[in-house]
């Protein structure tokens, strides 16, 4: 169960409406992820948002003849998975817990259900999804310089 208060604890969720985070409570569980552990993996359906309230995972995209590679490290207060918010599509990325961990599950049905129903609540939680993807895909952008920066410099 998730404590009182956590979830606005968390630097996704810094911001939203109490009335928000209230509905967000309501529906929230939590789940412990053992270090070393697959959470999800790349081309699963995932039911589930998810967000780290403590640890870090490692998100890899597999490449067919090369394998896992790493994109980006997900840590406490960040978006994991976002796609059951879509209610669509498949996982582009496995993520796996490079340490003992601890995330939130907010069901896609249900937050879907509520943004419709409520679009105060759908515009406040977009807003955040819309903000926390920005974030990822710098990260990302920044990965991929650091990995192209050998090649460039030759």
């Amino acid at each position: 169960m998730l404590e009182a208060g956590a979830l606005g604890e968390l630097s996704f969720a810094k911001g939203l409406p109490p009335r928000a985070l209230q509905a967000l409570e309501t529906m929230a569980s939590v789940q412990t992820v053992s270090g070393g552990e697959t959470l999800f993996r790349q081309g699963e359906a995932c039911p589930d948002l998810f967000l780290v309230q403590s640890g870090h995972f490692r998100l890899d995209m597999h490449r067919a003849g090369r394998g896992p590679v790493t994109i980006v490290t997900v840590g406490p207060g960040e978006l994991l998975a976002w796609s059951a918010l879509l209610g669509e599509g498949s996982l582009t990325a496995s993520a796996t817990a490079t340490e003992d961990s601890r995330i939130i599950c907010l069901p896609g049905d249900k937050l879907r259900t509520l943004c419709h129903v409520d679009h105060e609540f759908g515009y406040s939680l977009m807003t955040h999804l819309a903000a926390a993807l920005s974030k990822r895909l710098l990260a990302t952008r920044l990965h991929l310089l650091e990995t192209l920066s050998p090649v460039a410099s030759n």
